[in-house]
């Protein structure tokens, strides 16, 4: 029978895919809102601003600019996210495993909220 330790070894790799693609799906879908707070953020306090708001920015930028203006930058903002998102993941599963494993906390909403916070 393999110990817990052992059991999150051998799926690490899975774990860090899943956090991996999640991370990135999930930035890459946000990336037109980053767009737009970014560019409301440059306008800010201009005295004649392009922008009224997150929507009229995001139909302007998509009638200018189409599909691709939308999602400009979005490689790097989805490789950030990616990363983080994976590396985050690794680290709440390998909190909750020791801590369980060692008998430190049972599994419960107590072990969820210390394993999300280291």
């Amino acid at each position: 029978v393999a110990d817990a330790r052992s059991v999150f070894l051998d799926a690490r790799p899975r774990r860090w895919s899943a956090g991996f693609l999640s991370g990135a799906v999930g930035f890459f879908s946000a990336n037109p809102f980053f767009l737009a707070k970014v560019r409301l953020q440059v306008t800010t306090g201009k005295p004649d601003p392009p922008y009224r708001g997150m929507l009229d920015c995001l139909s302007k930028v998509g009638r200018s600019e189409g599909l691709s203006g939308l999602f400009r930058g979005s490689s790097t903002l989805l490789i950030r996210g990616a990363l983080l998102s994976a590396g985050s993941q690794l680290g709440y599963d390998f909190t909750k495993t020791e801590a369980k494993r060692s008998g430190l906390l049972s599994d419960g909403p107590v072990l969820h909220v210390v394993a999300s916070v280291f």
